[in-house]
């Protein structure tokens, strides 16, 4: 059950990295525009 939890945390907060990248990128890429 705990290293259920661990991994279901871990792509949690992979998947929240992965936006908040994205987002930052799109930022950018308006900026730039």
């Amino acid at each position: 059950m705990l290293k259920i939890l661990i991994t279901g945390i871990i792509i949690v907060l992979i998947v929240l990295v992965l936006s908040v990248m994205t987002i930052n990128k799109g930022y950018a890429y308006k900026v730039k525009l």
